[in-house]
């Protein structure tokens, strides 16, 4: 099973965003898909728009699309999350023109802190892992006023910095 992750709080935290920002023309247009697991799913073409050394990928790319899975897989369970560390392992180049799949994880969540972990593949082979912290951004605080436990009741804001 799997349902779209591209609800109400990323349309409203980053309408604009490169990667999945329905608003702009120039941008990736990445459509997360949540699963089974809790995990989150998209595919990227890898097209050579994003090149950087001859035949691959563009290494801020690949850190993109992996910061982008984290904070979508935090979409989807109602988080606004923000990336407060970031940590990049490159396996092996990830190659233009072949398709990729880029997932995330939540590892762990201590709110208003969630570790993530991701990853991007080609033809199953993973070429680069991420792990993060993220920071819940609800109404701009480090902690929220509100219950941090239950995301029922986590109140959805636009993050302030």
């Amino acid at each position: 099973m799997t349902t779209s992750v591209i609800t109400d709080l990323s349309r409203k935290c980053h309408p604009s965003c490169l990667v999945c920002g329905s608003d702009r023309p120039d941008g990736l247009g990445l459509r997360f898909q949540r699963q089974a697991d809790g995990s989150v799913i998209a595919e990227f073409d890898c097209g050579a728009t994003f090149q950087g050394y001859p035949d691959r990928m563009h290494g801020g790319v690949t850190a993109m699309l992996l910061d982008a899975a984290m904070t979508h897989c935090l979409f989807a369970r109602n988080v606004a999350g923000l990336t407060a560390k970031l940590a990049i392992r490159y396996h092996r180049a990830v190659t233009v023109g072949v398709p990729a799949t880029v997932r995330a994880r939540i590892v762990d969540a201590q709110p208003p802190l969630y570790y993530l972990e991701s990853e991007v593949a080609q033809n199953g082979d993973i070429r680069t892992t991420a792990k993060a912290t993220f920071w819940d951004s609800a109404c701009g605080d480090l902690a929220c006023e509100s219950d941090l436990d239950s995301a029922e009741n986590r109140p959805v804001c636009s993050p302030q910095l």
